[in-house]
């Protein structure tokens, strides 16, 4: 589940939490079927995982009978009481379990829990090789023992784990967590081998810029590091199979936030998709409703796409964008020719793409008629 902002100056749009205007659109995206299987458009001064719950349960409605256990992924803007009590708790009991893997937020609290624990716990996750074949360290992860208030409610029922990520500041304000794979650093760079000298206290640095803020900057030691937290209700040791592991994997700290990262690689390129390649990214009108509509047309546009690619079309085409399909396919010129009662349309014989949208179409015709 994410969301993406808007931008517009048309008439009506209200200012979001960044002093932008804009509109808000969510989305909730299943990875198995590679589908959009829920939308919600916003005015731009609705926060950031709004009704998320609400959202939620009205997806979990559409599942089939036959699935026994669910997954969800989001950032901080599902890092909500009442969204993860409720996957945690699992009141409905029609799932056998709802796991979960959000963002945590980094505040005050988290941050001493994250520096109570000891240097020889802290884990490796992301390393490389340097030119002398020494291993260095992007990032590390420990598990932490942290109870907010707003969780710790009851004394007996399924734990909350929380999971810390740092990595060593290198002086920019790039937020790594955001990426699947941080990058290695190049020559000349500092931060990763031995920490930059820093002038001046963190609160000092933060003020300065709100990407350097959103970094959570958090002292160990000597060194200053960025920190991330999730959140999650994954066991060690659960069957990693379900979470896109090889057969017989396993799932820990580690595997746990890595599943949860795939959310963001995939979330923005569908976010990308909808929004420059299927004219998602702008609004046709002041009128919010309309601009829903057109919304939810990309998406719909979007399915249509997943269901062609993965179905009717050649395997070498699964991973094809619209923008590889519409020069192929969307845009062929063609004649549209009515006889004997019947309505033709006529492509130029050597057409690639009129070889791809015949093979199609008779994949078409083999289908079973509904109901049938």
């Amino acid at each position: 589940m994410d969301d993406t902002e808007i931008e517009t100056e048309a008439c009506g749009a209200l200012f979001n939490y960044k002093g932008n205007r804009g509109f808000w659109a969510f989305i909730t995206y299943c990875a198995e079927l590679g589908q959009i299987v829920s939308t919600r458009f916003c005015d731009g001064n609705v926060p950031p995982g709004w009704r998320q719950l609400e959202e939620f349960r009205h997806v979990l409605g559409t599942v089939p009978d036959d699935v026994e256990e669910v997954a969800l992924r989001s950032d901080s803007a599902g890092y909500q009481a009442e969204l993860l009590r409720f996957c945690n708790e699992n009141q409905e009991k029609r799932f056998k379990r709802i796991h979960y893997g959000v963002s945590a937020d980094v505040n005050g609290e988290f941050r001493a829990a994250a520096k109570a624990v000891s240097e020889t716990e802290w884990k490796p996750m992301k390393t490389f090789e340097d030119e002398n074949g020494k291993l260095v360290v992007l990032q590390e992860w420990a598990e932490i023992a942290y109870a907010p208030n707003t969780l710790s409610t009851k004394k007996h029922g399924p734990d909350y784990r929380f999971f810390a990520v740092r990595e060593k500041w290198d002086g920019s304000g790039k937020d790594t967590e955001k990426e699947e794979t941080p990058e290695k650093p190049v020559a000349g760079r500092e931060g990763h081998g031995e920490q930059l000298y820093l002038e001046g206290t963190i609160e000092s640095l933060e003020a300065k810029s709100d990407k350097v803020r959103k970094l959570h900057l958090t002292q160990f030691g000597g060194s200053i590091y960025k920190l991330f937290g999730v959140a999650s209700n994954i066991e060690d040791g659960a069957d990693g199979e379900s979470f896109g592991l090889a057969a017989g994997g396993k799932m820990d700290g580690r595997a746990i936030i890595e599943w949860r990262r795939k959310r963001c690689g995939k979330s923005e390129e569908v976010h990308h998709i909808l929004k420059e390649e299927l004219a998602g990214g702008h609004v046709p009108s002041k009128y919010f409703g309309a601009n829903a509509a057109w919304f939810n047309a990309s998406a719909l546009a979007f399915n249509l796409h997943t269901i062609l690619k993965l179905f009717f079309l050649p395997e070498e085409y699964r991973k094809s964008r619209p923008r590889t399909l519409r020069f192929l396919l969307y845009t062929m010129a063609g004649k549209i020719v009515n006889h004997g009662r019947r309505i033709v349309l006529k492509l130029r014989e050597g057409d690639y793409g009129g070889k791809l949208l015949a093979g199609a179409l008779a994949k078409l015709e083999s289908l079973p008629e509904p109901g049938s």
